[in-house]
């Protein structure tokens, strides 16, 4: 997950020069998409001046970073289908970064918004009806919990015949 986020993040600024992952995702294929795309979310307060990390003295509303409607931590990266999920475009925006930290993984979803994202809901929600998946994410267990359940319902990874020959200055 890190490497992802740091790959995606060098790509929102502009500075990747040779993304490698999610090209081969298919996800974005260069920096200038990773921009229109967050672009596209921006809130009015919004600029690409103001990305960035959150410090104590951050204030809502004044920076923003890279975000996920439905929290990273709830897929799993042994998984492709996961992982595209995860990183895909439907589930990233632009986020207020106190917003950001403060969710802490939780949902922060309405119910009407967890539905309109059903296409990328994690494995875990597969055989669940719309309500118990809601009520799966509603409830916001801690991602300890999470964790148990992804691998609990882990199959063999399909990640290694995947990304084996990709070098780790591509990311």
């Amino acid at each position: 997950m890190s490497r992802l986020a740091g790959s995606l993040g060098r790509m929102l600024a502009g500075t990747h020069d040779r993304p490698a992952t999610f090209p081969k995702l298919g996800i974005f294929a260069n920096n200038a998409e990773v921009q229109a795309h967050f672009g596209s979310t921006f809130a009015p307060w919004m600029a690409w001046e103001n990305l960035g990390k959150r410090r104590k003295s951050t204030l809502p509303n004044t920076r923003w970073q890279l975000g996920h409607r439905i929290p990273k931590v709830w897929y799993r990266h042994d998984d492709l289908a996961e992982i595209k999920k995860a990183w895909s475009r439907a589930n990233l925006f632009a986020q207020c970064a106190v917003e950001n930290t403060d969710a802490n993984d939780r949902n922060i979803l309405t119910r009407e918004q967890w539905l309109s994202l059903k296409a990328i809901w994690p494995k875990q929600c597969a055989q669940m009806t719309e309500d118990e998946a809601w009520i799966w994410a509603r409830d916001n267990v801690d991602n300890a919990t999470r964790k148990a359940q992804r691998k609990a319902a882990a199959g063999p990874s399909d990640l290694n015949a995947t990304f084996e020959t990709e070098s780790d200055d591509s990311d």
